[in-house]
């Protein structure tokens, strides 16, 4: 008998301690939810609180790099797409009309036999400073934009952008503006010296092949089309011959369908022979 209250005695004992180890497990485990509910509550806060502060950098509108790119890209996309189809130049002088589109010469000789003149060596660079030329104003234009949408804001915004560079890749032209733009307001300001955007756009690769139809057509008196075409597949390249001996190129990048054309005129045979 006293054996059997011993054992019993025992068996309580054992439960309790196990009630009392289930209880520190239990709030051992609500004070850990707890501090991992405060400290989420407090990642939330300072993400609200710093998403809604009223700092120059909080909002993309008031931010020139995210404003000043939008607006160029625009711009750019204009000029460089009509330069595309003038043989790389946006106000050409000296061209052929064709189609409603003038066509610059890029390599011409108005005497007969001889092989026409490179007129534009360095066609790449010049392109580059023509489109150079093009954006400049329309990216003073696009930072008077800003500066007023920003001071109707409450925002101030001082300082011009001193230049433009542009530099043509196979792909894409790079645009580097640089300055010193000052924002201010909110107790806060920024300084912003280089803004770059890239632009997606064939006018570098078209302008390469543009360069090699002169190369062959100065040396050579002729340009292969078709071969061209079978080599490069990336291009289709046509030849169209006006009535006094001007030969207009028409050279197409298929993945994006833009279209370059261009004027050469040399070795010209005088009609009736």
């Amino acid at each position: 008998m006293l054996l059997r209250k011993q054992l019993n005695f025992s068996v309580r004992l054992n439960l309790v301690n196990i009630r009392n180890e289930f209880d520190l497990q239990k709030r051992g485990q609500v004070a850990i939810f707890i501090i991992v509910a405060i400290i989420i509550i407090a990642v939330v806060s300072l993400f609200f609180a710093f998403r809604i502060s009223p700092g120059i950098s909080g909002s993309a509108e008031f931010n020139p790099e995210t404003y000043l790119d939008q607006c160029i890209r625009q711009e750019a996309r204009k000029k460089i797409d009509s330069a595309i189809e003038q043989g790389g130049f946006v106000n050409p002088q000296n061209y052929k009309t064709f189609n409603d589109i003038k066509a610059t010469y890029l390599c011409e000789n108005i005497n007969y036999y001889k092989p026409c003149i490179n007129q534009h060596p360095a066609l790449l660079s010049e392109i580059e400073r023509e489109i150079e030329r093009e954006i400049s104003s329309g990216a003073a234009e696009c930072l008077n934009s800003f500066r007023e949408e920003a001071e109707r804001r409450n925002f101030a915004v001082s300082g011009e952008i001193e230049s433009v560079k542009v530099m043509l890749n196979p792909e894409t032209a790079e645009i580097l503006m640089t300055g010193n733009i000052v924002v201010s307001g909110s107790g806060s300001s920024q300084v912003f010296e280089e803004i770059k955007t890239t632009l997606p756009t064939p006018l570098g690769e078209l302008g390469y092949v543009a360069s090699e139809i002169v190369r062959q057509e100065a040396q050579f008196c002729h340009f292969s089309a078709e071969g061209y075409s079978l080599l490069y597949r990336d291009f289709d390249v046509r030849k169209n011959v006006m009535s006094d001996s001007t030969e207009i190129y028409t050279i197409e990048h298929k993945n994006t369908g833009k279209k370059m054309h261009i004027a050469i005129r040399g070795c010209a045979i005088p009609a009736g022979f």
